[in-house]
């Protein structure tokens, strides 16, 4: 994989993943072969702002759609009630992160 197609498509990208952790993507992507870029870059990613409307909206299926099952039913069922809904203000804040670890965790995983 060519080092500036790599870089491109990382700035093309960029909201998709954390601003510390682009370098580590695009080593990623130059490290791999050409079927294996193709598949890498044609993934579903997730995007943060799906998320963070989900973690705003419907707290607990923020965590289902970045695959997190359990952690989704621990938050539905306990987490709202036990911190008296503080929880879900403090996933506002980290569901963006996450989605966009999640992307990087994809990307690393194809290597």
């Amino acid at each position: 994989m060519n080092s500036i197609e790599a870089k491109q498509w990382v700035n093309a990208n960029a909201r998709l993943f954390p601003t510390a952790k682009a370098g580590l993507v695009v080593t990623s992507l130059e490290r791999m072969s050409d079927t294996s870029y193709r598949a890498a870059t044609t993934q579903k990613f997730k995007s943060p702002a799906v998320a963070f409307i989900l973690a705003f909206f419907l707290p607990g299926f923020d965590q289902f759609y970045l695959g997190k099952i359990g952690a989704g039913i621990l938050q539905i069922l306990l987490l709202d009630w036990i911190t008296l809904g503080i929880y879900p203000i403090v996933r506002w804040f980290k569901v963006c992160n996450d989605a966009r670890e999640v992307n990087v965790s994809k990307i690393t995983a194809v290597i």
